[in-house]
This record gives structure tokens, sequence and C-alpha cells, in this order.
């Protein structure tokens, strides 16, 4: 009767390449490293690898390196994947997770119920986070997280900026459209937006970049120019709807304000639509009666009837700069000199203004 063959080991492969097993590690991780390895080293341990059969056993690796190589990104729920935003950024996390050698789980935020650091499986499962929802996270807890493994957020701050975060500039952003409707000589701009979590007069919240960054700049740059901007407007939770339905019966009602402005920006492309068809409906011209403005590009805006001038705010350049931040930090043990990482927007000007 054979005798049941014995499993190959990394120090096999190490002893026949003639190098160190660490060294073997590295290569077969395939990940970037601050100590790269030679061609000709990379090729002794490959051609070892291949002759001796060796499988790596990733249980193995994870027990002796205490890491997984796998990267958690927090949603709000799975149902969010089916919006282009979303997608955006999950998969320019991928990309970048793949090159370096990790994969990525998507964690919904709805189980949690505030309670993500006493969730020992999620934590002991990834070696960090990248979060990209506020919804039913706390910021006390997340503290707690950040003690346990690496955290990037996207889009939203942190209290006192004490974890890296990655959005769009907001700030430029704004600069970009309140100068086109400045061009247009535009009188009156309004915004459709879901407003987010109010500030606490006690408690330190989670931030909105969009909040911090774009409103106040933007009702500051459109004062300057003698436009008149009303912050107030909110429909809810329209930056991950698709309903397009749902927005409609919002917009009309909001469209039968005496006082409506000349010019609307709107959450994203979904929302632009849904005010399209609303407007042609009470016989609005785009742009002569409404101009329209996208603030978040999602490929839809120029393929609208009349397409629409939309802020590309490049979500899967935030996901592929936030895997690249949190990967930094989980091999090379640095942290970004600045924490606060923007990515630049560009604006598409097109016929709705």
């Amino acid at each position: 009767m054979s005798q049941r063959r014995r499993q190959v080991t990394l120090a096999d492969v190490a002893k026949l390449a003639g190098v160190s097993p660490t060294t073997v590690s590295r290569v077969l991780r395939g990940a970037y490293n601050p100590r790269p390895v030679s061609e000709e080293v990379q090729r002794r341990v490959l051609e070892a690898a291949a002759k001796l059969g060796y499988q790596p056993n990733p249980i193995a690796q994870a027990l002796s390196t205490r890491r997984t190589h796998i990267l958690g990104l927090v949603l709000l729920s799975p149902t969010q994947l089916t919006h282009p935003y979303t997608a955006a950024i999950v998969q320019g996390a991928l990309e970048v997770a793949h090159q370096h050698g990790y994969h990525v789980t998507l964690i919904p935020t709805e189980q949690w119920r505030g309670a993500l650091s006493r969730d020992h499986r999620i934590l002991t499962m990834t070696d960090g986070l990248i979060i990209t929802t506020r919804r039913s996270i706390l910021p006390d807890d997340l503290a707690r997280v950040q003690r346990q493994v690496p955290v990037v957020l996207v889009q939203f701050r942190f209290p006192d900026n004490a974890m890296p975060s990655v959005h769009a500039d907001y700030r430029l952003g704004a600069q970009l459209i309140a100068e086109h409707l400045r061009q247009r000589s535009v009188k009156e701009v309004g915004v459709l937006w879901a407003r987010g979590i109010p500030p606490h007069p006690k408690k330190p919240v989670l931030r909105s970049v969009f909040e911090e960054d774009f409103l106040p700049n933007f009702q500051k740059l459109l004062n300057e120019s003698g436009i008149t901007f009303d912050p107030s407007v909110d429909i809810r939770s329209v930056l991950i709807s698709t309903d397009v339905t749902a927005i409609r019966k919002e917009v009309s009602q909001w469209l039968k304000i005496a006082q409506r402005p000349a010019a609307l920006c709107v959450a994203d492309d979904f929302v632009a639509g849904a005010v399209l068809q609303v407007a042609a409906e009470k016989r609005l011209r785009v742009p002569e009666d409404l101009a329209v403005i996208s603030l978040n590009d999602l490929g839809i805006a120029e393929k609208l009837l009349p397409p629409v001038t939309a802020l590309h705010i490049a979500p899967d350049e935030l996901g592929r700069k936030a895997a690249e931040v949190l990967i930094g930090q989980l091999d090379n043990g640095i942290l970004p000199a600045q924490r606060d990482i923007s990515v630049s927007p560009h604006l598409f000007v097109r016929a709705s203004s």
C-alpha cells in the first residue's frame, strides 16, 4: 500500500531555490513590497515551486502571519451594488487589491446596529476596512474598530480628521459649477440633495464632505456673483436610489413651488432624468426655463434628452485611492502624511445648462 505523499512546504521551495522562506513568500504572494526581489531570484523561486508542485495553504499563512490579505469594503446594503456610483467604487478597490495580492469582501452595515467593533468575525477575517457609508455607524464604535484594524473612509470624515478620508474635491467642484452658472447669467439656483446627519451640539458625528466642502463654498461663490442660492431643499435617500418613479413624485412636488429657481443642481443622473421628465410634463424648457446639472455623473447624463451637464467625481478613482491608502498602511505601516485625500472632479458641460 503506497504511503501518502508528504505535503511540499515553503521551506522545501526555499531550499531548492537557494533563498530564504521569507523571500519565497514575497515572490509567491505577487504583491508590492518595499524591498523588491530581483528577476533572477523570482525565476528560481517560481521554477522551484513548479518543480515541487507547491500549493500555498491560505489558512496556515493567515495563522503564521496574522494576516488574511482580505480587505473589507463596507456599504449600506447589498442593494447598493445596483447603483453605478457604488459599483464603481467597488471596482476601483478590486483593481488595486488584486494588483497587491489582496482580496475584497463586501460587508453591509444593516446587520450591525451600531456595534461593528463587537463583530469579531469581521474584524478577524479582514486586515483592514474601506468604509463608504455613515449609516448605521457611530463615531465611538468606529474609533474602537480602528484600534483593531486600519480604516479608510470614503466621502466622509471622522471628527478631528483622526482617520484617513478619500473624497472628491468638492471645493473645486463648487468652483467649476459656480463659474459655469455665472457665465450663463443665472440669477437663482436650487439644490436637490439628500440631507445627512445633522450636527450634534455635544457629540461628534461623522461628517459629509459634500455638506462641509461643497454647499458652503458653493453658496459663497454664488453670493459673490450676485446669484441667489437656497440650500434647504431636501429629497431623502436620492443618493442611493434608482427608483425613478419615487424620485419623480418628489421632484414633481418640489417643482410646484412658485419661486422655482432658474437652475437646479441635483444629487445624481437618476434625479436629473426625473427632473427632465417632470419639466417636460409641466412644459418647462430645458435649459431656457430650467437649467439642470447633475452633481454625480454616473455615465447616464450624456444619454438623457437633452444631455445633462454633470460633475464627474470619479468614484472608481475614489475606490482605487482608498485601497492604495489602506494597503500602504498594511504593507508598510505608513499612514499618509495628508489624511484628507481628494480626487479632482471634472465638469462636463452639455445642453441642459
